[in-house]
């Protein structure tokens, strides 16, 4: 549970949960109101990950359409699709939408760029093992109530609940059994965190116990960059009094050791100041650039390393202001 938690956001398959939890339900409970609250689970999800990650988690967006469609389908009155085979109408849509996922990746990959999203998740994987397991299931099926034989209760139990309830819990299972493989055989390093606050063409550095100046909003987390990102808008909300916009990245680089095994990346972000007094910590001054060049023993390895690139967006955006 811990490592689903951690990793909610690397673990694709968890988009197939509403749908899996939907299946479920179909064997046990009325229709209606068990695709109801798959459809209103996969619209939270859907938000969830458009508003915090700006991503777009295909297996929402799949299990989405195609249960609204059997709500839809089911509920109209038509007698067009009946209860007993809802499950199976379910599982086609979904073997439908993981077939063009997989001959139009591109295609789908150019829609995510357009809308701004993150697009370089990939569920090749899991698509496949939908299209090759439902296509299976589904022709087995057809095979065998093609026949003459006479209907067997387990047999259709089996084919309208268990496998198709199997087939979305073995996709989850394979992919987190992927990324803890992935885990165990490299021990993500935490990322550093640091935040530069700029005001008129200066950088605010706090005095560290070390007795050198650096940046003097730091920390560490262990996460995908979306997380990264969350964390550093906290550090600011937690030390600028009233936070006017979120912190920008400016570059990530990993830091200098002699052993790779102990390389960590960083995040340096800056954060343009309005006023001075802004701050929360007193711990500290504000230094232009050209002083701190002419006295760098005075200063973190870290800032000298980024200091470039720290000048030049506290010019960049002090012309800005100005203009």
């Amino acid at each position: 549970m811990k490592l689903l938690l951690k990793y909610k956001d690397t673990i694709v398959s968890m988009g197939l949960l509403p749908t899996l939890c939907t299946f479920i339900g179909l064997h046990w409970l009325p229709a209606a109101p068990v695709l109801l609250v798959g459809i209103l689970s996969s619209v939270g999800g859907l938000v969830y990950a458009l508003g915090v990650r700006r991503s777009l988690n295909f297996f929402l967006l799949q299990g989405l359409i195609s249960m609204t469609l059997c709500y839809a389908v089911y509920g109209s009155g038509t007698g067009l699709l009946s209860e007993a085979d809802l499950t199976l109408a379910l599982e086609f849509l979904l073997l439908a939408f993981a077939f063009l996922y997989l001959t139009l990746p591109d295609s789908y990959q150019t829609w995510l760029t357009k809308m701004h999203l993150i697009h370089h998740i990939s569920y090749q994987l899991e698509a496949r093992i939908i299209v090759i397991l439902s296509a299976a299931h589904l022709f087995s099926m057809f095979v065998v109530y093609a026949s003459d034989l006479p209907p067997v209760p387990q047999v259709d139990y089996l084919f309208r609940h268990v496998i198709p309830i199997g087939i979305y819990l073995l996709c989850m299972i394979i992919n987190i059994i992927g990324i803890r493989l992935a885990l165990q055989a490299e021990e993500l390093p935490s990322s550093l965190i640091r935040i530069a606050p700029l005001y008129q063409g200066k950088i605010y550095l706090s005095d560290h116990a070390s007795s050198v100046w650096d940046l003097p909003f730091t920390d560490s987390l262990l996460g995908p960059s979306s997380a990264i990102d969350r964390k550093a808008r906290k550090l600011v909300r937690k030390n600028i009094t009233s936070p006017h916009t979120s912190p920008r990245l400016l570059l990530r680089h990993w830091t200098d050791e002699n052993d790779l095994s102990h390389r960590r990346p960083v995040s340096v972000y800056i954060y343009p100041l309005r006023h001075a007094d802004e701050l929360r910590t007193e711990q500290g001054r504000f230094f232009s650039f050209e002083e701190i060049k002419q006295q760098p023993a005075a200063f973190s390895p870290s800032l000298l390393k980024e200091l470039e690139h720290l000048q030049l967006a506290a010019e960049v955006w002090n012309e800005y202001e100005k203009s």
